[in-house]
Parts: C-alpha cells; structure tokens; sequence
C-alpha cells in the first residue's frame, strides 16, 4: 500500500458510461473538492489532465447562464482556468454560444496553458470540415447509415488534392507476396503451452502480487458462448515534474472462447497487459519493469541536436499537430532491433504526465501479453493492423456475406445463435496489404449495432475472435433483426489463411508486409518485475489508431479514399 504524502492528490479511477461495448471513465480527486479548490490545483498543475476533466464533468451540470456569469468574472483569472472553461464551451454543445462571451482573450493563447486538445484541434483551419465528415463516416459505421454525398454534407473535401494524389502514387505489397522472404530470416519459436497451462500460470502470478478484487464471474453479455469476467485492484503513483499524484481503482478484465479454458486464459492475460501497462513514475523514470525506464524530458529538436534517434510524432495519426513541444520520452527498439526513443504518452494507459497530450482519447491498441515476447509482439502487432483495418472501412453491404461451417464447434455456434433468432453478418474490411480482418454485427429490433473487429494471419481465428466480441446477449438472447436479403455465403473453411502456427515464423510474416508497405513496426517490452508476464506494446506510425471517431478525430488520406470509392 502507497502512503499519501502531504502534497500527493490521490485520484479514483471509476467507470463513468459504456457505448457500443467502449468504457468510458472518470478520474476524481478521492477527497472531497468543490470547483475552486480543483480550479486552484489545476492553476498550480495545469498539465494535469485528471483534475482537467474532473473540473470539466464539474462545469457540464451547469445551466448555460451560470457558466456565463462565471466566465464574465473570471476573464482576468490565470490562463489556465480560463482554458478549461473554453474547453467546456467546444465539448459541450449547450455552451457553444458562450465562446464569444472571452473579450480580450485569444485561444491562442490558451492554448499552450492546457494539456487537452480541444482548443488546439478547434484552432486548425479545417477543424469544423473534419467535424462535418468525421459524424456522416461514424453514422454510417455505428449505424448503418447511408452514406451521404459530398453535396449533402456541404463541406470540402477533409484531404487536400496533394495528399490524394500521393496516396495514389502508392502501390501496395500483400502478405501473399512476402511470405518466403519473411520465412528465409524467421527466427523459429517455442510451441504454445496448452491454454490451461498459461490460465494457470497467469492466474498464480497475479495471486502473488494481490490484484484480484472478486472471484472470476460469468457474463452473458455477448456472442461468446464462454464470457468471463474479473474486478482486479488499480494501484500506481506518479512522481513527474509538478504532477505527484496516486492513481487507484477496480478494473475489469474480460474473457471470451469457445471453452472454458480459452475464456479463463484470454481474461487472465488480458489482466496482465493491463496491470502492465499502467505506469507508475519516479524521478528517476517508470517503475517496475524488467528493463529500466529512465524519462528523457526534450523537444523532438533537441534530440535531433544530441544526435538521438527518436520517433518522429507527426509520422504517428495524432489528433492535433505536434509543434515541438517538450515531451516525456522513453526508449523502444523498432522491428530490426535499433534503439528508438518514442513520447512515454504514446505508450500507456491513463498516461498523465506533466505535457500537453495529443490524442483526444488514446486506447489499448498495440497492447498485448503473451507466453513469450515473440507471442505478446505477434498479438500486439495484430490488433495495429485490425485498428487500422477498421478505422479507415465504411459500412458497405456489398463487402458482407453470411457464414456457413463444416467445423462441428463452429456449424454448433451458429445452430445455436439461429435457435435464439440471431443472425450475424460478417463484413470483410481487410485493407491494402492482406492480412485478414473482420467485422461481425448484430442489428438488434431497435436499429443498434453491436460489433466486433478482428485481424488474424488466419482468417477462421480472426472471425471467431469478431464473432465472439460482439456485444450481444447470448445464451439469454432477444432476437435480432434478420440478416439483409442476397448476401453471399462464405465457407468458414475457405477464408484466407496465411499463418504458420509458429509464432516466430508468423511475426516475421507481419512485421515484412507491414515494414515492406512502409509501416515499420516499433516494440516495447512492459514486461513487470512482480508478475514476471511477457507483455509488448507494439507501434505502427502511420497506421490508424483507433476505429472510434470522435470530434478531434482527422478524416485520413485512406479513409477519403474509400469514401471516394464507396459514393463512386
């Protein structure tokens, strides 16, 4: 147990809502605050984005006229005070009128005194265009809207003809091509353990470091005819230039398969990645790794100047600019094994170091544990490929199909699902370079889309893993609306399949077609001291980074372009 130190603000980690299956969360000071006093610390921290939003929920039960008496008296008030509450009029709509009422002060301004995004992605001088097309593409993915046309929406075109005419010139290598060459350097790996054995070794190592909140619980709220579930204990502190804080909560891990062993080890392993990637920070770096972690403070310039290879931030899909501002950095190897330093924020989650941040909201995607670190890189590197996959598809009725099996567990699934009148559709939105991603969907009676999203080397483990992610009530199932009329059938035993089983032999396979197209794959291991797990955090610059559009979000060259293609 932590001891709060005098000056430490303690924080709880809460789930707030969930949408479409996404948790949202809030972070509070644990002792009791009024607005002020948040207002006060966030002067004195005003990189701290967990009091930020705090002081932002704070603000959202405000009527409109209340706020404006609050920004009439406070416009002399520091700036950063007063970027939260022009914050507070961009993310919530009933204040947009009440951005005019800042006389005398610029968002520019403002804008270096916050670590959110809003006021610096509002400032860009496409920002309402992306808005306008960011909310007709997540309309038609998260409810199958029809896409509307560029004359419906009003709006320019969100990518410039430049940008276009680049992604033209570019020509594509699929996985099928890369196979021997990726196979030739293949470093072959260990056989899998059996799903029990790596259940049961997860299971004790997180007993030993005493996360477990609740014994395991079974859930019936998806496809999955196994579903678990399990509350393990958040503890972690944070020592980073003016920020001294504890950050604590009860998270859940979810677990889903085709048998029980599959669904107990897929939960436990999903707590080791989670337990892993929540940092704690000292002066002297992050803590608890079994590599040291030692935190660079630079702007991207200075370590060009200190002949330091890092990351280049923009080449990665942020939701505003980088502009050469101090970062906290840490050091990654890329795919060949080179040293790389890479922005700490990029890496964790919940990461709220003393910085301005660059993602409106940034999730798990590239995170993974594994039985060895060539298994969490394999899996890790998966899931950038099937957030990238799903971030730049529509929702296109001509790319789905329905699914027959001749593999008994499999025709068993979907006898079932049948029985409960459910029917899922499958949509193939795997991209440019071949590795197979899918997408299964519910309609429910009352028009919701329930989803899931998967890529794999082989396309049966990517369907399943979809089909059992979809956030549908199973067994205990209502019925679903029925699949739309003349879609084809696919055989589940004729989708692509590209893996080898060896996951030395398939890592090289995903790292070739990715490095090969231009995507150069950069890995840390996050593996802890305590739990002694292999878990990797893989990055992908240039590939997208999240399937969920929100309003700081940027519409990419390769989403326009299936748009382009999708309206003809």
């Amino acid at each position: 147990m932590t001891s709060q130190t005098s000056d430490e603000m303690h924080y709880e980690l809460t789930l707030r809502t969930t949408a479409a299956g996404i948790g949202f969360f809030s972070t509070k000071p644990v002792r009791q605050m009024d607005l002020p006093e948040a207002a006060r610390y966030l002067v004195a921290h005003p990189c701290d984005d967990f009091m930020r939003k705090f002081l932002l929920e704070g603000v959202e039960v405000l009527e409109p006229e209340e706020l404006g008496q609050i920004i009439g008296e406070n416009l002399h008030a520091p700036r950063p005070f007063l970027a939260v509450l022009y914050e507070a009029c961009i993310l919530y709509p009933k204040y947009r009128a009440l951005s005019g009422r800042f006389q005398g002060v610029e968002p520019e301004d403002l804008a270096p005194e916050t670590s959110h995004v809003a006021i610096r992605s509002e400032l860009l001088p496409d920002h309402f265009t992306h808005v306008a097309w960011i909310e007709a593409f997540e309309a038609n993915r998260g409810s199958h809207q029809p896409l509307p046309s560029q004359k419906a929406v009003d709006e320019e075109p969100p990518v410039s003809s430049a940008d276009m005419a680049k992604l033209a010139e570019r020509t594509w290598t699929r996985i099928d091509e890369v196979l021997e060459r990726a196979d030739a350097r293949a470093q072959p790996a260990a056989p899998r353990p059996p799903t029990a054995e790596t259940y049961a070794r997860a299971i004790e190592r997180l007993e030993s470091v005493g996360v477990f909140a609740e014994p395991e619980l079974r859930h019936q709220s998806s496809l999955s005819p196994v579903a678990l579930m399990r509350r393990w204990k958040l503890d972690r502190t944070v020592q980073n230039g003016r920020l001294n804080y504890r950050l604590t909560g009860l998270q859940t891990s979810w677990g889903k398969g085709l048998t029980l062993d599959a669904a107990r080890a897929s939960y436990a392993m999903e707590m080791v990645e989670r337990v892993s990637s929540f940092t704690s920070v000292s002066p002297e770096g992050l803590l608890g790794y079994t590599r040291p972690y030692p935190l660079v403070q630079a702007t991207f310039d200075d370590l060009v100047r200190q002949g330091r290879r890092a990351l280049v931030p923009n080449a990665v899909r942020l939701d505003v600019p980088y502009e050469n501002q101090p970062l906290w950095w840490m050091q990654a190897q890329d795919w060949q094994g080179k040293d790389i330093l890479v922005p700490a924020q990029f890496v964790f989650l919940f990461c709220n170091l003393d910085e301005q941040g660059f993602f409106g909201g940034l999730g798990s995607t590239g995170l993974a544990s594994g039985n060895t670190q060539t298994e969490a890189r394999f899996s890790a590197l998966l899931e950038c490929v099937e957030r990238d996959a799903e971030g730049v598809a529509l929702y296109r009725p001509e790319d789905c199909f329905l699914l027959t099996a001749d593999d008994p567990q499999i025709k068993a699934l979907l006898d079932g699902y049948a029985a409960k009148g459910v029917h899922p559709v499958f949509q193939d939105v795997t991209t440019e370079i071949g590795i197979p991603c899918l997408r299964a969907f519910v309609v429910g009676e009352d028009g919701t889309v329930a989803k899931g999203t998967a890529a794999h080397l082989d396309g049966r483990k990517a369907l399943v893993s979809a089909l059992t992610e979809v956030a549908y009530p199973y067994p205990e199932s209502p019925a679903s609306k029925p699949a739309p009329e003349g879609l084809p059938t696919r055989r589940y035993e004729d989708l692509p399949n590209f893996a080898t089983g060896d996951y030395g032999r398939d890592l090289a396979r995903l790292e070739e077609v990715l490095a090969v197209n231009g995507y150069e794959p950069i890995y840390l291991d996050l593996t802890r001291k305590d739990v002694g797990l292999p878990v990797a955090k893989a990055m992908v610059p240039g590939l997208e980074l999240t399937a969920d559009l929100e309003s700081f979000s940027r519409v990419s060259p390769r989403l326009w372009a299936r748009y382009l293609r999708a309206v003809g």
